[in-house]
């Protein structure tokens, strides 16, 4: 149910963007934003205190004791099960940033194709890349919120939270196979909507969901550290393929290819999380 919400705010979202840009400007759409997210924390407060209140008042002192132990750092380090996930999230990363990096990169080639040479190319061109971004996102998102209310509930219920997380890696694989030989825009456009839509849905779900198993100081500090630090390492180590790749003058399908080695690196994390899970 949360995820359904979390995939019907992003596709309103980006329709409501698209429509309130114009007249209010981007500073405007800024404090609608704020104003939302100042909302949400209404919301859940409320929702904390209601709950905590007609529940058994053992578990809402339990759940306001301290949380002792270990670092979340430590935690990781010394799980083979969190360090595992917490791989996981630093290569989903590095191959999702990636990728981005080769979708962004074709749209800007084919771009300057289309608007040519001339005065009036510059501008041209960035209402043909605002176009395709505009109509990727929203094929993304909602791609993402037919995922979330008809099949995640289901492949969970069949495949497990293990078997989940191989869907994915094995989307990532299948389209950056097709890039080595065919680098066309079309078919990294339609891997990139597959992809993002999945995390979205299906892969960001089962992720919450390995947590389950944990303890309660894994919950709150292992998660925490992943879900930040290793999160946004994923995001360095990708800038740093993206800016090496760069430097030596690599194709797309290079960029491709090493790419898909990462896939197949994801896919032998997952078996063991599988595994472990």
């Amino acid at each position: 149910i949360i995820g359904v919400g979390i995939s019907i705010g992003a596709l309103l979202g980006a329709r409501a963007a698209a429509k309130l840009m114009h007249p209010l400007g981007p500073y405007g759409m800024m404090l609608v934003a704020a104003a939302i997210l100042g909302a949400t924390i209404l919301i859940t407060r409320v929702a904390n205190r209601r709950e905590t209140a007609r529940g058994p008042k053992d578990k809402a002192s339990d759940a306001e004791k301290p949380i002792t132990g270990h670092g979340g750092f430590r935690l990781v380090t010394r799980d083979r099960y969190l360090l595992l996930i917490a791989l996981l999230v630093v290569l989903l990363n590095v191959v999702n940033t990636s990728g981005e990096f080769l979708l962004g990169k074709m749209v800007v080639a084919e771009a300057s194709r289309v608007a040519g040479a001339g005065a009036e190319a510059a501008a041209a061109r960035k209402v043909f890349i605002g176009e395709f971004y505009g109509n990727f996102f929203s094929w993304v998102n909602l791609a993402g919120m037919l995922l979330q209310m008809f099949l995640v509930s289901r492949i969970f219920h069949y495949a497990g939270v293990g078997g989940a997380l191989f869907i994915l890696p094995l989307i990532a694989f299948s389209g950056y196979s097709s890039m080595c030989v065919v680098p066309a825009l079309a078919i990294i456009r339609l891997v990139k909507i597959l992809e993002n839509a999945t995390d979205y849905s299906i892969q960001n779900t089962a992720q919450q969901a390995l947590f389950l198993p944990t303890s309660r100081e894994a919950k709150y500090k292992a998660k925490a550290a992943i879900d930040t630090f290793f999160k946004r390492f994923g995001d360095v180590l990708a800038a740093a393929v993206v800016f090496a790749g760069t430097q030596l003058k690599l194709s797309l399908a290079a960029f491709a290819g090493i790419t898909l080695s990462l896939t197949l690196v994801w896919l032998g994390v997952v078996l063991l999380i599988y595994r472990e899970h």
